[in-house]
């Protein structure tokens, strides 16, 4: 299964925070989303393609932060197995855990929409 069964809900949802979704990296497809805040830290959601049995995997994580990228020991990461049907639910929990990141460091995030 690829990612055309997720996408309807994904895009959608990522245009209401203001994201932009990367679909291709080194020919590869993927669906990657970097959020970055106002002084540049960025953190990055990444969503797996649905596997067989529908689950789905999402994970966010601390990217650059201080204009460094964060050593791999001290990242800041959270991972989440969900379902297409719950996808939506997840992508938020992902987002939320985001924003306390840059919340902790007293920094803000404003969508381009």
């Amino acid at each position: 299964m690829r990612y055309m069964q997720i996408d309807p809900i994904l895009f959608p949802w990522a245009k209401t925070h203001g994201l932009h979704i990367y679909t291709e990296c080194r020919d590869d497809e993927i669906r990657a989303i970097d959020i970055v805040d106002d002084v540049g830290d960025s953190y990055s959601l990444g969503i797996g393609s649905p596997h067989e049995d529908g689950s789905v995997a999402v994970w966010v994580s601390e990217q650059r932060v201080g204009g460094k990228a964060v050593v791999s020991r001290k990242i800041q990461s959270q991972s989440f197995t969900t379902t297409v049907a719950e996808l939506e639910q997840t992508l938020e929990l992902a987002y939320r855990r985001a924003e306390s990141w840059i919340s902790e460091r007293g920094h803000s995030r404003t969508p381009v929409l």
